[in-house]
């Protein structure tokens, strides 16, 4: 009966040998040291990044562009320490694509936040927009590609405010014809275009442009408030028209309308009202019955109405219910430009009232 071989054991034939297999038992565990260290700068640098972004959301949201724009650049600059590693490591790309993503978003807004200027210098831009902008702009499709070139359209535009030179920057509207194309709704592109038609001059084809920008049924206020501006960049009695006319239908459509758009209006038919021409040629251009109804709703229903205008808009209301055929409305809105005004008045407005219930019949005004 043959013995059985006896069971393999463990051998260190040399101590070379030993040598090496404890030097390799070494590397490992420093390996396994500096990978562990390595997911743990990995996972607090995109924790840092995460707080910047954070922060910079919420400056955004106050209004602090420059402050997010620095917040931005520290998350970018975080990520991409060590970028060749976190690559290795497969997780390095989203957390750069959302610092991306989210540099185009405040560039956007802060570029929504300029507006040509009115005797005054424009918001300052900085030149770091348009670049971000523009790669966004090679990496995207659709309507995020199409937001990014009308974006880039007005910032041209802004520089073309800015220049003072023989050399003009170019034209936005190649901006804006790309971004249709990739986005035939986009109520920005189509919103600006606008505006950079009526700053030249062409009334007609810039309402074209807001039309469609306001049919897109997105970003509405900014669209209005883009609009607003574009009527204002002209003194032109059509321009002051058109401004009427968007007001009234923010006030059909039940849009806000703030303070400052409010006083424009007051203003616009302090000097529209009196001359019966240019009375003729407003309410030609703008119904009558919408023009009541925005009268009343800015000026004498308000509850932040303003009691020094009160006897001014009834004047206004009462000559726009003349317009539509209301005679009994307008001899109302007659004598509450009294009542609201002293006895002794003695101004055109009070002179203009008292001659319109004195020539009044039952029923009728002449």
């Amino acid at each position: 009966m043959s013995t059985p071989p006896a069971p393999a054991r463990l051998s260190f034939d040399t101590p070379m040998k030993s040598a090496a297999i404890v030097t390799a038992l070494l590397a490992l565990l420093v390996a396994l040291s500096l990978g562990s260290r390595f997911f743990s700068d990995a996972r607090d640098r995109a924790r840092r990044a995460g707080e910047l972004q954070a922060l910079a959301d919420r400056q955004l949201r106050a209004g602090r562009f420059p402050e997010a724009w620095n917040a931005l650049s520290q998350a970018a600059a975080t990520i991409e320490e060590g970028s060749s590693l976190s690559k290795l490591a497969g997780g390095g790309e989203p957390p750069r694509q959302a610092v991306r993503t989210a540099r185009e978003d405040l560039a956007m807004a802060w570029l929504q936040r300029w507006r040509p200027p009115e005797g005054s210098p424009p918001v300052s831009i900085p030149e770091t927009l348009a670049p971000v902008l523009t790669t966004g702009a090679a990496a995207a499709t659709g309507s995020r590609q199409a937001d990014l070139l009308a974006h880039l359209g007005w910032e041209a535009a802004y520089r073309y405010s800015r220049d003072t030179s023989d050399t003009v920057p170019p034209e936005p509207e190649a901006f804006y014809r790309r971004a249709i194309e990739a986005d035939p709704a986009n109520p920005h592109a189509h919103a600006y275009w606008g505006h950079w038609l009526a700053v030249h001059g062409r009334l007609p084809e810039a309402n074209t442009q807001f039309e469609a920008a306001l049919a897109s049924g997105r970003a509405r206020p900014h669209v209005r408030s883009v609009q607003l501006a574009a009527w204002r960049s002209r003194d032109s009695r059509a321009f002051d028209a058109a401004y009427i006319a968007a007001v009234a239908a923010m006030v059909r459509n039940r849009e806000p309308v703030d303070a400052a758009v409010r006083d424009r209006v007051y203003t616009l038919y302090t000097h529209r009202f009196e001359p019966d021409a240019r009375f003729a040629e407003l309410t030609a251009a703008v119904p009558a019955p919408a023009q009541i109804a925005l009268v009343r709703m800015l000026f004498i229903d308000a509850a932040d109405r303003r009691p020094d205008r009160t006897a001014a808009a009834y004047a206004w209301l009462a000559r726009l219910q003349e317009a539509a055929g209301d005679s009994e409305g307008a001899l109302a809105s007659w004598r509450s430009v009294l009542s609201s005004l002293p006895p002794e008045a003695s101004d055109p407005l009070a002179d203009r009232a008292r001659a319109a219930v004195a020539a009044a019949r039952p029923g009728l005004l002449r």
